[in-house]
């Protein structure tokens, strides 16, 4: 379900029960789940969020307690529900999106993005449960890593892409190139870690936002989840042909570089990447489909299909 639409005089007045001498409300860019608005009250600027999903705006409270320097995240100030949505009311984080950057600006800010990845990687874990997407009382839903990565064969995000089976099978060979990536998969998932880290999941978009040659922030954990730490690494590397600046910068040669400095070990790199970029494609045919973003499905399958061998 899409967010209501708001005018900027009803978030305003919507604001007003919260702040007082709220000003500059703006829209700005919003995902599939939410609508959002720039504000300043109190000498302060914040972003407000509407959506029907108030756990995502829960998970992004929790993932305040990731902040670091090296992983800035942006504190909520408020979360509740209004008439049949949930809102979140959070500092704003200035700076460029990510993915809007030149090729140039994102091989300076690399280094940045791998070290709030590496920031990530530590994230103690030990308290909660479970792979795969984790909920607002931080546990998963699948025993093991193995099973949260195969189940993108069936898995309907909660409810949120309800139906994407069918809609997929409609269009001609989409299902066929689906189910082989999708063995291609289920056979490196066999080898696939079985360790914890806090993924991201969604490290792209307006989620990541940058200064000069730093992240600024990170926002948006609601596709949040445990698994493989290698996930974020390789779901940009997946996206990188979205973005021709990006194309010349190599991702993973620099993400491996990083992560195995001062005489760290890393292993099976280049498989986990396959098994992890297998997954993103999948998983994004899925919510192409429920979409029905055609031209996007045929794309993302077509890269999908370029980590089968």
């Amino acid at each position: 379900m899409a967010p209501q639409e708001r005018t900027t005089d009803e978030v305003a007045s919507f604001l007003g029960d919260y702040f007082i001498g709220v000003s500059q409300v703006e829209p700005i860019v919003g995902g599939e789940w939410s609508r959002a608005f720039s504000f300043a009250a109190n000498g302060e600027e914040f972003v407000v969020r509407f959506g029907e999903y108030g756990g995502d705006y829960r998970k992004d409270q929790i993932a305040e307690r990731f902040a670091s320097p090296r992983l800035p995240v942006p504190q909520v100030v408020r979360i509740g529900s209004t008439n049949d949505e949930a809102f979140a009311i959070s500092r704003r984080i200035f700076g460029e999106p990510l993915d809007r950057l030149e090729g140039e600006s994102f091989r300076a800010v690399l280094p940045s993005l791998l070290s709030a990845l590496d920031e990530l990687r530590f994230v103690e874990t030990s308290a909660s449960s479970g792979f795969g997407v984790w909920n607002e009382s931080e546990d998963a839903p699948y025993s093991t890593w193995r099973e949260a990565l195969t189940s993108v064969v069936d898995n309907e995000h909660g409810g949120r892409v309800g139906g994407w089976p069918a809609l997929l099978a409609s269009r001609p060979g989409a299902r066929a190139a689906f189910d082989r990536a999708a063995r291609a998969l289920d056979s490196l998932a066999s080898n696939a870690p079985e360790e914890r880290h806090v993924i991201h999941a969604d490290m792209l978009g307006d989620n990541v936002r940058v200064s000069g040659d730093q992240v600024a922030g990170v926002v948006d954990w609601g596709a949040s989840m445990y698994g493989d730490f290698l996930y974020d690494t390789a779901r940009i590397h997946f996206f990188q042909p979205w973005y021709p600046d990006f194309r010349d910068v190599d991702v993973l040669g620099e993400a491996r570089r990083f992560f195995t400095r001062d005489g760290r070990t890393l292993h099976d790199f280049d498989e986990r990447i396959r098994t992890c970029a297998l997954h993103v494609g999948l998983d994004a045919q899925a919510y192409d489909a429920w979409t029905q973003r055609w031209q996007e499905l045929e794309r993302s399958s077509a890269r999908t299909l370029e980590f089968v061998r």
